[in-house]
Parts: structure tokens; C-alpha cells; sequence
């Protein structure tokens, strides 16, 4: 687990708390950073039998920008999650410009055709593309012509997801160096992305994303979205 990897957290005062890891690794920053901040009241009386029948149709109170009530839930059917009028961090530098809807509505649709159809109809708001040939083939419709509906590529600096091919050099013959290297000659990868992902992925220059080694193939981030 995770966390069992971290000694009890310490209150060293009313705005800071110190923790030890028992393990040595830069990401034990990033997990414990990342953890949301919970009300203790509210917490001490929750196990994992009351979370498991008491949180499923709703949340613990936490601390950020938006809150959803429980007549906000219909179940099976959609969230509603409206902003806080008296949220504490609103004018913090970081969230200058940020949380600017007064309510979001999630809709569950559980058939992903469904949810596309229903993007085309503008019953849904934004629809994610994930796959290259739905994004050239069936993006092209007459709403997205006329511009009711904004097909739209947004990049940013985040560092993106990848896909490629990994050998298991365990055993033959990719535990051969001399292999490995000629399969990644003999892959072309520009082809490949021109024949199976419609121009849509770009070469990844690394392993992990800022490197300088070609290695990898990564996808830009692609979305529609419709006027409200």
C-alpha cells in the first residue's frame, strides 16, 4: 500500500504537519501532497463498513471550490456540483481565473455510442475523443461545419500518456541486445502513425516526457465542445 509506507503524520501546528517516510523515493512527495484534506469530526466515526454503505451517494466535506449535496445525486442518472459562495482560497494567486461555473452537471451514460449521439444532438455539452479515426472521420458532421460545435485541440505542458512495445528480456530472444535494436529498426514508426492513427500521435522524445531519446509515441489531447 502506499501510505503504509508513511510513519503517523504529526501536527507540528495549526497549519503544518510533518510526515516520515519508511521508504526512500522522490514520489512519496507527490503522494503525500496529494492527499485530500478531511474534517477529523467527521472522519473518526467512519470505518470501512460505514464508507462502504454510507458514501456511495455522497461525499466527506472537504475543503475545495465545489460541493455536492445529496439532493444534487440522482442515482444512475446525473451530479450535480455547484460552486461555494463562501469558499476560503477563492482569491489565492493559484485559483485566480479558475472555478468559474456556478454548477457542473455530470450525466451518466453508460453506452459510449450513446454519449456520442447525444453530443451530435446537443444533449451533452463536451464529448473527449480518444481514438484518431473518430476524431478525422466522424468529427465532420453538419453542426461542426456550421460551428455550432467546436472541434478543438488543447495542448498543454502536462506530461501525456504513451503506448508502444515493451520486450520482457528475461528471455530469448530479447534477451539479445542485438535483437532489441533491430526490432526498433525494423518498426517504422512514422508509418504507423500515419496509417493507424490518422496523423493524430506525435513521437514521444523520451521514455518520460521532456527526455531526449526517441522512444515512445504519444497522442495530443483532442475535444468538442458546444456553445451552452
Amino acid at each position: 500500500m502506499t501510505f503504509g509506507k508513511f510513519d503517523k503524520p504529526i501536527a507540528e501546528s495549526k497549519y503544518i504537519v510533518s510526515v516520515k517516510s519508511k521508504v526512500l523515493n522522490w514520489r512519496n512527495f507527490l503522494y503525500f501532497s496529494g492527499m485530500s484534506i478531511m474534517p477529523a469530526h467527521v472522519l473518526k466515526n467512519v470505518d470501512g463498513a460505514a464508507y462502504l454503505k454510507d458514501y456511495n451517494f455522497k461525499l466527506i466535506p472537504g475543503s475545495g471550490a465545489y460541493k455536492v449535496e445529496e439532493s444534487d445525486i440522482v442515482k444512475g442518472k446525473s451530479v450535480s456540483i455547484r460552486r461555494r459562495t463562501d469558499y476560503w482560497a477563492e482569491k489565492v494567486r493559484r485559483n485566480v481565473g479558475l472555478n468559474n461555473f456556478d454548477e457542473i452537471r455530470e450525466i451518466v451514460v453508460r453506452d459510449q455510442k450513446l454519449a456520442f449521439e447525444m453530443f451530435k444532438k446537443g444533449d451533452i455539452d463536451d464529448y473527449y475523443v480518444n481514438v484518431s479515426r473518430e476524431w478525422v472521420e466522424e468529427l465532420n458532421f453538419d453542426r461542426v461545419q456550421r460551428g455550432l460545435i467546436q472541434k478543438r485541440k488543447i495542448y498543454n505542458d502536462a506530461p501525456s500518456g504513451f503506448g508502444g512495445i515493451a520486450f520482457n528480456m528475461r528471455k530469448e530472444p530479447f534477451s539479445d541486445i542485438r535483437v532489441r535494436k533491430a526490432l526498433t529498426l525494423l518498426m517504422n514508426r512514422d508509418e504507423l502513425i500515419k496509417r493507424l492513427f490518422f496523423n493524430e500521435y506525435v513521437p514521444l522524445n523520451s521514455y518520460h516526457a521532456g527526455g531526449s531519446t526517441r522512444t515512445r509515441t504519444t497522442r495530443r489531447t483532442r475535444t468538442t465542445s458546444r456553445p451552452r
